[in-house]
């Protein structure tokens, strides 16, 4: 679904849903008489929203978050396992350009993921729960020394809870036009 918002302006709206149910006997391997039953379950969500704006000739404004759930249950006899996973995604970048030959992106993203899973069986119950959170910002400059022949660089500042660190990391790639459909990168 998309919605003009202004002159420049375009708002995107997405939306998944979907459920699964599955039920049946399977014989047990040494022993064809005797039947397991066998259950597998899902239930899952996407919601996935984005804007961008011209905000003047040489800035420009694109920003987005999407939203993710899903449920599985599966079963075979006596042993069963059941997770529920819930995840985010939100960015906000800003595009400056420059001239024809140099623009400038920078941003920050923020994403997330919970998981909560439980194996089951005759004599355990295992449970499991990952909660993760990262956020990020960029910076990143676009270089074009003619119309075959590009550069990327910048750099990236990421903090992630689950391993307790923050890391910067350079960015650099290139980009050569070797035909009117076609590139090496």
């Amino acid at each position: 679904y998309r919605i003009k918002t202004r002159k420049t302006g375009l708002l995107k709206y997405y939306m998944n849903m979907s459920q699964s149910d599955m039920d049946l006997y399977e014989a047990e391997i040494g022993n064809p008489e005797v039947k397991l039953p066998v259950s597998v379950f899902n239930r899952y969500g996407h919601f996935n929203l984005s804007y961008r704006e011209l905000l003047s000739n040489q800035l420009g404004l694109r920003t987005g978050t999407s939203i993710t759930s899903s449920q599985d249950r599966a079963s075979l006899g006596v042993s069963s396992m059941r997770k529920r996973l819930t995840g985010y995604h939100t960015k906000l970048a800003l595009d400056y350009h420059h001239s024809d030959h140099v623009n400038i992106v920078f941003g920050g993203e923020v994403m997330g993921r919970s998981i909560d899973q439980t194996l089951i069986d005759e004599t355990n119950d295992i449970d499991q729960d990952i909660d993760e959170r990262i956020a990020s910002v960029f910076v990143e400059s676009e270089f074009f020394l003619s119309t075959s022949l590009a550069f990327n660089t910048g750099i990236r500042a990421e903090t992630d809870n689950l391993r307790s660190s923050t890391t910067i990391s350079p960015r650099f790639s290139t980009a050569y036009k070797t035909g009117e459909h076609s590139q090496v990168s």
